[in-house]
């Protein structure tokens, strides 16, 4: 989920929040309660894993198609050892999603199958749609997943192809379609949404959007471009941070496609890695002393230099990793080694 989502939520007149499914959610991901604002939390009951860092488009609000970190996939045995402990752990969500495009990696559904098997209560995923056709999610849905996001960053195939970078908004679309067909059809419990990104290109379509592909989905929501964790060096990217603390430290646990413990979602190059998961228990990892740190910082608003700090201004200033032999060096506009 894009950093930005806390700006789709909606109150009405007399305070409460008028949201729908998806907003939910994101208003559960990114709402801290104060008994968790503490150097070291309860171990999360929401993961997130980075299936892979490949992804098969080029979306131009996102810092993936131009990152240096070496394309890969999560190891096998790693995953299936992180699904079991998490859940020991308390985990009860997991999301297998990160700076990639799940559906590229292989053997997706027995890991999902797995997940469900060890007694994950709600499996998710979010995905471009390419490679989300009917039969591929039928086979998902039969293992375990619980919901899928489409991420449609316009509403017209023109407007897709420049965003996205590739002309793919038809067989998206379709995909959607069908997807949707079958789970009305069979009376399936399984949620089906869409994400937009609004930017200088697209927000002219956005009520184009919910008036059409809103319609296919039970959800859409839309969140403006940001800075992608202050990687991101655009002009016409919205300059609004984020608010510290930032919750992700606090109540999810990231893991990237290396098997790296990182403090954000949205960390492409690994400046907020802290523990390798290889070599470290997830327990150890939560509790290490970066970690903790961090978090630390943040509840003090200390964070100047790191990455974190590029993404509550939204500007990108000098940083450094937090644990140089993780990161993947990056040279660019206020990003240093």
């Amino acid at each position: 989920m894009n950093r930005d989502a806390r700006k789709v939520i909606i109150k009405k007149k007399d305070g409460t929040v008028k949201a729908n499914y998806l907003q939910k959610k994101m208003i559960e991901t990114y709402t801290v309660s104060r008994d968790i604002l503490i150097p070291l939390p309860p171990f999360p009951k929401i993961m997130l894993i980075e299936l892979t860092n490949q992804c098969n488009h080029r979306c131009s609000f996102c810092f993936n198609s131009i990152s240096t970190r070496k394309k890969g996939s999560i190891n096998a045995k790693l995953l299936e050892s992180i699904l079991k402990e998490a859940y020991k752990l308390g985990t009860r969500e997991v999301g297998f999603y990160g700076a990639g495009e799940p559906l590229l990696f292989k053997n997706i559904e027995q890991y999902i199958k797995l997940a469900k098997e060890i007694g994950y209560d709600y499996i998710y995923m979010t995905t471009n749609g390419v490679l989300a056709s009917y039969e591929k999610v039928k086979s998902l849905i039969s293992v375990g997943l619980n919901s899928i996001k489409f991420s449609i960053n316009a509403a017209t195939r023109e407007t897709y192809k420049l965003i996205h970078g590739k002309d793919d908004f038809n067989r998206v679309i379709e995909n959607l379609k069908q997807i949707k067909s079958f789970r009305d059809r069979y009376n399936i419990k399984f949620k089906i949404g869409v994400s937009c990104v609004l930017t200088d290109v697209n927000y002219r379509e956005k009520e184009h959007a919910k008036n059409t592909i809103g319609k296919i989905a039970d959800d859409i929501v839309f969140v403006k471009e940001g800075n992608q964790g202050g990687y991101m060096n655009n002009k016409n990217i919205s300059q609004n941070g984020i608010t510290i603390p930032c919750s992700m430290l606090f109540n999810r646990f990231h893991v990237s496609s290396e098997g790296y413990f990182t403090l954000c979602c949205v960390d492409y190059q690994n400046y907020l890695a802290v523990a390798d998961l290889n070599h470290i228990s997830l327990k150890d990892a939560w509790s290490s002393k970066f970690a903790v740190d961090m978090r630390n910082k943040h509840l003090s608003s200390n964070i100047k230099g790191t990455l974190c700090y590029n993404c509550s201004i939204g500007k990108n200033s000098a940083i450094k990793p937090l644990v140089s032999k993780y990161a993947t060096l990056f040279k660019s506009v206020g990003i240093a080694d």
